[in-house]
């Protein structure tokens, strides 16, 4: 009777039945074998021997010739196709098997025969266990701050909070040093230049990266640009700088106002 199987699915030639996820063996001719069909063949075949060797009478050995002739050997005869408990019997006695496995109980995966520990999934099949990977150094998350990461004492000076009060501070000393010399109000006022332009420059160019309109609407409408830098950017960052720039600029108007000559 001849079995066919789907890919994958292995039958065994004795029973009929599948044995892909049973221990089992193989011979040569790349039949499988259910491993309880294959020790009763080796039952069975061990008990045959043992008559054999008990029915055959002992004959003495001929003394030898002092020239012996060589002999040829015979070649043992394959056995016939449907014999498979002759097979099965070679197998034990030749150790001529390619295959002998078994599979995971708890994921199906194939393993070698003495194996305990299933390579795939950790399970161990005698305490009934599944062994986990030992879990991988946990890496500290640093903050980023314009794609740059910041960890440390160096994170906590670029947060936004206190990169806004150091400009502040800076802002506020510098136009405090106006008061007490004149020479320090065009300092004052070419810094404050300076630093308006450069937070000018970077929002309308966080404008436009958002979206075109976004930019337009930033350069061209007045007081949008409030909106966009608190109410739509996110940014914590652009929205200090700002904040101080249009401090700066106001206190720049004073500066001015000062250094006229009264009328």
């Amino acid at each position: 009777m001849t079995l066919s199987a789907g890919a994958g699915v292995r039958i065994c030639v004795v029973c009929g039945e599948d044995c892909s996820l049973k221990p089992r063996t193989k011979d040569r001719r790349g039949r499988y074998f259910c491993r309880e069909c294959y020790e009763k063949a080796v039952q069975q075949a061990r008990a045959k021997a043992a008559q054999q060797s008990a029915a055959t009478p002992v004959v003495k050995a001929a003394p030898k010739p002092k020239k012996k002739a060589p002999v040829a050997r015979k070649p043992k005869a394959a056995p016939p196709a449907d014999d498979m408990l002759t097979s099965l019997a070679d197998l034990e006695t030749t150790g001529s098997a390619v295959e002998t496995a078994h599979t995971c109980p708890r994921c199906g995966a194939n393993m070698q025969l003495k194996a305990v520990l299933c390579k795939a999934c950790g399970y161990n099949i005698k305490t009934g266990t599944t062994v986990s990977a030992a879990p991988a150094p946990a890496t500290p998350v640093k903050r980023k701050a314009g794609g740059i990461a910041m960890g440390g004492l160096t994170g906590k000076l670029a947060s936004p909070g206190i990169l806004g009060v150091l400009q502040l501070v800076a802002c506020l000393g510098l136009f405090g040093l106006t008061y007490v010399s004149e020479v320090f109000s065009p300092i004052y006022l070419f810094v404050v230049s300076i630093y308006s332009w450069g937070v000018v420059i970077w929002t309308l160019v966080s404008a436009f990266r958002e979206s075109i309109g976004t930019g337009f609407l930033s350069l061209c409408i007045p007081f949008y640009v409030l909106y966009y830098v608190y109410g739509k950017s996110g940014n914590p960052y652009l929205q200090g700088s700002f904040g101080v720039s249009l401090l700066a600029s106001v206190l720049s108007f004073l500066v001015l106002y000062k250094g006229m000559p009264a009328l």
